[in-house]
């Protein structure tokens, strides 16, 4: 597939996903309340940084893939089940530590409102199994970029995205708004998203082989993933530190009125994730020269495509969080888009002249 497809195909499921989260996030507001979705929220914020347990698998894996395109199937489904056993082990080891981790914040951190407690208690185990689902999920996500499987990948990714927004909230609708029913039901499909990307590994890397650990790939593939992990650790820090802070501070609400404009405005991410990983596997693939050119002009293209949408995004914030979730909601969370936020105002003196 050519980059430019491979890039479109990345957006228009970037897209896609998108707008389900337009048509839910105010569904889920009016179904399950501001503070249950904020708590919401703060669970995948928590599971999101434990994605770091990955340890950079998930891009050395299509790294590896991308290399070995002209080897022989074989070489390849060595490499993945290297890869996928490593992050199903890692993944085991991150799910422990992130439901410590969650217990801790519950009980002498985290402002959550006391009739929420018991069910924000209730979804911490369901860590144990969330993390080890992502780790593992980037690896088979990962296998098919190397093989440059793009529209494959995001129709799957589509799909599940939407089922798993539609379907907790009809949960909510029909059974109850209870986030110990929410998460388990995420999960759930989250399982089977990973089992239709295995069966499509299998036939497009293809898995031939014996799942087994071969012993000299484990070098490679640690130590490309290595440097991958230094961004992956301090990636999520800076972008969810702030989220943790205003929950253990503000209480769930106003991480709720934080979030919601913070993800529209991260949706401008779109464009250059969706043409980085359709150049991620060519510029394995290529010389370095080669390589140097192809992302030079990807850069050039991103600086002018991307500064007229800031603009635009900036402008549109206010008037369509208010059209998006009502006025009541976006006199406080408007400011997280367009201006500097409230606490800064107070924090820092006035400017005269």
């Amino acid at each position: 597939m050519s980059i430019t497809r491979g890039t479109a195909a990345n957006l228009a499921g970037s897209i896609l996903v998108t707008l389900v989260s337009l048509v839910t996030v105010p569904l889920y507001l009016r179904a399950i309340g501001h503070e249950r979705y904020g708590v919401l929220l703060l669970f995948w914020l928590l599971l999101g940084y434990f994605g770091l347990f990955d340890l950079g698998l998930g891009r050395a894996i299509a790294q590896r893939i991308a290399a070995f395109s002209a080897s022989s199937e074989d070489a390849r489904a060595r490499v993945f089940w290297t890869a996928l056993l490593l992050n199903a082990g890692f993944g085991i080891l991150g799910g422990a530590v992130a439901c410590g981790v969650a217990q801790f914040a519950l009980r002498h951190w985290a402002s959550v409102p006391v009739d929420l407690r018991l069910e924000a208690a209730g979804v911490v185990p369901w860590l144990a199994l969330a993390v080890p689902l992502l780790t593992v999920s980037g690896v088979l996500a990962g296998a098919l970029q190397g093989r440059e499987r793009f529209l494959t990948l995001n129709v799957v990714q589509v799909l599940a995205s939407t089922a798993s927004q539609a379907v907790p909230l009809a949960v909510a609708a029909c059974l109850a708004p209870d986030i110990r029913l929410l998460v388990p039901t995420i999960l759930l499909i989250r399982v089977l998203t990973c089992v239709v990307l295995l069966l499509l590994c299998g036939r497009h890397v293809p898995l031939g082989s014996r799942p087994a650990l071969d012993r000299a790939l484990l070098r490679p593939l640690l130590g490309y993933g290595g440097w991958v992990s230094v961004t992956s650790l301090i990636g999520p820090l800076l972008s969810t530190l702030d989220r943790f802070l205003i929950g253990g501070l503000a209480g769930a609400r106003a991480v709720t009125q934080y979030a919601v404009p913070f993800n529209l405005a991260a949706r401008l991410g779109m464009l250059p994730g969706s043409l980085s990983s359709a150049l991620f596997p060519r510029l394995a693939a290529v010389g370095p020269e080669s390589a140097g050119a192809l992302a030079e002009r990807a850069v050039r293209g991103l600086v002018a495509t991307l500064t007229p949408l800031s603009l635009v995004t900036m402008a549109a914030m206010r008037p369509f969080l208010s059209w998006w979730v009502g006025s009541e909601f976006s006199g406080d969370a408007a400011s997280v888009g367009t201006k500097t936020p409230r606490i800064l105002k107070i924090a820092l003196p006035p400017i005269h002249a």
